[in-house]
């Protein structure tokens, strides 16, 4: 059997029920040849070897013994992989049946080293809360807005790159927990150039266990970042964005359903912006309770038809969420 075109990789680590739609979400795949590397990260009931899927699938778990953290799992993938191209899926997050297909065309047409699309982000029950476009921005002017906030939407589950490219890196950093997409992200665009996809073909899920929403590790690593890429925002002569950082955790938190965080969220972004009412909101939901975040749900427009992509329709929701 001759290599794929893709290796697709999914870290993942005691969540069977997001795996499983992952995995059909990578066995969807439509007109492309793609591998499928699963890294099991010490999980307590070791992921299967295969899963049912509507399409056959060529599918590989690789083990570690105890968890290593999600960049080192997804850097055993990239060593395994035997495609020309790699792309990384986390295991709560959904693909359309185009995504490959689309996103890999257009690198090769335009000559580029990796490609990325739009995207929303949706809740445990696929109910779309945003659209998520993607920058137009190509070479050092995306580098430059990448240097300030993570504006490649959707995570790691977006970027498709050269599995060269990706080796030449170093892969993902593994001192790193929270941001390591938005690391690779800074030094993949850095040497390399990149093309979007107006599409969107990845649903970025929000729940409350997405790995990000720990608040220590999260500004821990925030400095981690904001140290290792110093001299080159010096450089471009730009800082990191905090106030979309806040911004981004406030409304992750409250999406997720976590009225502490996001409270804490909208009083540091209050304070930081001198904004009393920001402060106030941040107050108000972290005494009231949950009343507010249900009337917040509400209040919050509804995104329009065509924010909603018809392929989401192929996935049902986790049961247990």
């Amino acid at each position: 059997m001759g290599a794929p075109d893709v290796s697709v990789i999914i870290p993942t680590k005691d969540r069977p029920e997001w795996l499983a739609r992952a995995v059909s979400s990578v066995a969807r795949q439509e007109n492309i040849v793609a591998e499928l590397l699963v890294v099991d990260d010490g999980s307590r009931r070791p992921v299967p070897g295969d899963f049912p899927g509507p399409q056959a699938i060529t599918m590989q778990v690789l083990r570690h013994s105890s968890s290593q953290g999600q960049a080192r799992a997804r850097n055993a993938g990239i060593a395994a992989a035997r495609g020309r191209w790699v792309a990384f899926h986390d295991d709560d997050d959904l693909w359309s049946p185009q995504k490959l297909h689309m996103v890999v065309n257009a690198a090769e047409r335009a000559g580029t080293t990796f490609a990325y699309s739009d995207g929303v982000v949706v809740d445990a029950r696929g109910t779309v809360l945003s659209a998520s476009p993607a920058p137009t921005a190509t070479g050092s002017a995306l580098h430059r807005l990448l240097l300030q906030s993570n504006v490649i939407p959707c995570g790691s589950s977006n970027i498709v790159c050269r599995a060269d490219v990706a080796r030449y890196l170093g892969g993902f950093d593994e001192d790193l927990s929270t941001v390591v997409d938005w690391d690779f992200n800074i030094r993949l665009a850095a040497n390399e150039t990149g093309v979007a996809v107006r599409e969107p073909l990845v649903a970025y899920t929000v729940h409350a266990d997405n790995a990000h929403l720990d608040e220590r590790s999260a500004f821990a690593d925030l400095g981690r970042l904001e140290a290792k890429h110093a001299v080159a925002r010096l450089h471009a002569g730009v800082d990191i964005d905090r106030e979309w950082w806040l911004k981004w955790r406030a409304s992750t938190h409250r999406a997720s359903g976590d009225r502490r965080r996001a409270a804490s969220a909208y009083i540091r972004l209050g304070a930081r912006q001198r904004d009393a009412s920001l402060v106030a909101r941040g107050v108000v939901l972290g005494l009231a309770g949950p009343g507010p975040l249900r009337v917040a749900r509400r209040l919050r427009p509804a995104p329009g038809p065509s924010s909603r992509p018809g392929w989401l329709d192929l996935f049902a929701p986790v049961a247990s969420c």
